[in-house]
C-alpha cells in the first residue's frame, strides 16, 4: 500500500495565526482529528 492510497488529495490546513475556534470548526467540517499548520 502507498501513502497516496490512504491520504486525501486536498487536505484541510490552517495558518499559525488561525484562531482556535476557527481551526476547531475546520476540523469538525472536515471530520478530522488534526490539522497541519502551514506557513503562508
Amino acid at each position: 500500500m502507498q501513502m497516496k492510497e490512504v491520504m486525501t488529495g486536498n487536505p484541510a490546513c490552517c495558518l499559525p495565526d488561525t484562531p482556535l475556534p476557527e481551526a476547531a470548526r475546520t476540523m469538525e467540517r472536515h471530520d478530522c482529528g488534526c490539522l497541519p499548520v502551514v506557513e503562508k
